[in-house]
């Protein structure tokens, strides 16, 4: 269980153009998630991420609005039919289940209020890749297709970056987003339109055909064989019908191994790769951290 705290806030968006336009009136979300995982080998592995939201809308000349309760629930699971120390392909599906509900009923000359999400089911299914560039450092590429239930837009999503990994600490760089294939008949409903005025068209909700390109930067520190500390910052770069937002996230990473028993090498096992001063075999530490599946949803 990898409990993670998240602070996102936002004052913009991008609009039809992708051009970024401010609003006046500023959004923030504070989220509570857990992440479990269990892998019970090296080519299968699945997990949810458990999310709490805090949400808060301040226009510049009302009072302040807030909203909170458990939001939208991501589960997911990954099999690796390749599986090679040094680089790796396999399937993934992640599923958004929201566990609220939003009106069926809205008027127009509503007072504005705030909604957890756009209450739909997402089901995706990625190809995942990576391969290891050096010894510690490691490219992945995962994009697939997302289907969006309630007349929502399919997307294509995508994540792509660079992980520099040692036995005691992690940095990456990604960019990963969303491209709409514009097939959105949610703003024929009225109640979806007005959803998406009265909670501040701010694009985090009932967005009409959303792109959206995220730049991410993360971290990991191992306290110990079983704790890490992690980090990381997000910036929405570019978009259309997107929000404009930063992410700043602080957790923990929590896990346990089940040791199996094993035929020792001996010297005759030992190949010419090994790193006699480390006292490591080449493939261990690509062995050792494997990447969960990530939602990329086109609000954040």
């Amino acid at each position: 269980m990898n409990p993670v705290f998240e602070y996102g806030t936002q004052g913009s968006i991008f609009n039809s153009d992708g051009f970024k336009q401010k609003l006046d009136l500023s959004f923030s979300r504070f989220r509570i998630s857990l992440n479990p995982e269990y892998q019970p080998s090296r080519e299968l592995s699945f997990g949810a991420f458990i999310n709490i939201d805090f949400l808060s809308l301040q226009p510049t000349d009302k009072p302040q609005i807030s909203k909170s309760g458990p939001s939208d629930q991501f589960l997911f699971g990954e099999f690796r039919f390749y599986d090679k120390p040094g680089q790796s392909l396999g399937i993934a599906t992640v599923i958004k289940v929201p566990a609220y509900t939003n009106p069926q009923k809205v008027n127009e000359d509503s007072a504005p209020f705030l909604i957890l999400g756009d209450g739909q089911i997402d089901s995706s299914i990625l190809l995942t890749g990576e391969y290891w560039l050096t010894r510690n450092l490691k490219f992945y590429l995962d994009s697939g297709f997302t289907f969006r239930s309630d007349d929502h837009s399919s997307e294509i999503p995508y994540n792509t970056g660079l992980e520099f990994k040692s036995p005691r600490y992690t940095l990456g760089a990604s960019l990963k987003g969303t491209s709409s294939l514009k097939t959105d008949n949610t703003r024929n409903s009225p109640v979806s339109s007005i959803l998406h005025d009265v909670t501040g068209g701010t694009n985090y909700t009932f967005a009409e055909n959303p792109t959206l390109l995220i730049g991410k930067i993360y971290g990991e520190y191992a306290l110990n064989h079983e704790w890490a500390i992690t980090s990381k910052f997000e910036n929405s770069m570019a978009g259309r019908n997107a929000p404009f937002f930063y992410i700043v996230g602080i957790g923990l990473s929590y896990r346990e191994f089940e040791y199996k028993s094993y035929i020792p090498r001996t010297a005759r096992d030992v190949g010419i790769e090994t790193d006699d001063s480390g006292d490591e075999f080449e493939g261990e530490i690509q062995e050792n951290y494997r990447k969960r599946p990530e939602p990329i949803d086109s609000d954040y």
